[in-house]
């Protein structure tokens, strides 16, 4: 039987925001594939934000952008975008509010304006050298967007938001949107499409709501030790220190 190991990113293969490896994991992902299980990254993060962090791990089949983006054998299958109306209806309810926007592709972002929260927010992210195209959506296209507020004011809008599109939260002041029916879990579906004729065991890492789809679909979830109370609730695994990734991938015997 096929073994197949979908990772988290953020809060699970890397502390925090840092995108800096836990110990011990490079190694780990050597042994899976000595033990014939197959790693994939699953992670709200875009292409441009990890291509080193891939090449530390050497991976090869990878979904970003919180679904909308899967790689798999070389091959791009999978690359949910916004159409211009969309993106533009969302802008129209932003300027209601006046809330900057960003826009996220593969090879970079951009947002509408540099504000007071959007500077507090790329601060808390460690983010540098924003770029400023409110019309970055004319020419490129667009897999995800942040609203950048507070949880306040998204409590005034989200029924307006939810006629339009899928919402995640990850930090205090942006707000995480996709295209509708996009999540991590119908990612892994694509990628499991590509295995159809052979029978695979399925293992998922997380910490955060948006690991929820991962888990209803895997065979085993593993949530880390200071994961969400949604998705401990929905795993398999909690995992009791906090090098969750090595416990869990100990207690399956997957190295």
């Amino acid at each position: 039987m096929k073994k197949m190991a979908f990772f988290d990113l953020d809060g699970t293969l890397c502390q925090g925001n840092s995108l800096i490896l836990g110990e011990g994991l490079v190694e780990a992902f050597d042994q899976l594939r000595k033990n014939d299980v197959h790693p994939v990254i699953a992670s709200g993060r875009s292409l441009y934000e990890v291509k080193e962090l891939f090449h530390q791990l050497k991976i090869e089949t990878f979904i970003l952008a919180g679904g909308c983006y899967a790689h798999f054998a070389g091959e791009t299958i999978l690359n949910e975008t916004f159409s211009n109306s969309e993106i533009e209806s969302i802008l129209r309810l932003a300027d209601r509010h006046e809330l900057p926007a960003g826009y996220f592709n593969q090879q970079g972002y951009a947002v509408t304006k540099l504000s007071e929260i959007v500077k507090e927010h790329v601060g808390h992210m460690a983010i540098t050298g924003v770029t400023v195209a409110p019309d970055f959506y004319h020419t490129r296209p667009v897999n995800y967007m942040n609203l950048y507020m507070d949880e306040k004011v998204e409590a005034k809008i989200d029924r307006n938001l939810e006629q339009l599109v899928d919402r995640m939260r990850f930090s205090p002041l942006a707000l995480t949107i996709s295209p509708k029916n996009i999540s991590k879990g119908n990612a892994i579906q694509k990628v499991m499409d590509r295995f159809a004729e052979s029978e695979v065991e399925t293992y998922a890492f997380g910490d955060n709501n948006n690991d929820v789809s991962m888990f209803k679909v895997v065979n085993h979830g593993i949530a880390m030790c200071d994961a969400t109370e949604q998705l401990k609730y929905q795993a398999d695994y909690v995992a009791k220190t906090e090098h969750g990734v090595l416990e869990g991938l100990k207690h399956f015997e997957l190295i």
